[in-house]
């Protein structure tokens, strides 16, 4: 079960990487967009 769950994060990570930025829209859609229009060299 604990495994699956691991395992299950891992590929969800995967996939969040290859899917578009939307998912961290839920966290700061303005802020996110807006650091990265403003500081395109500013990686965080």
């Amino acid at each position: 079960g604990k495994r699956a769950t691991k395992a299950s994060a891992s590929a969800r990570r995967e996939k969040e990487a290859q899917n578009p930025p939307k998912k961290r829209s839920w966290k700061a859609p303005t802020q996110s967009d807006a650091a990265e229009t403003a500081h395109p060299e500013h990686e965080d």
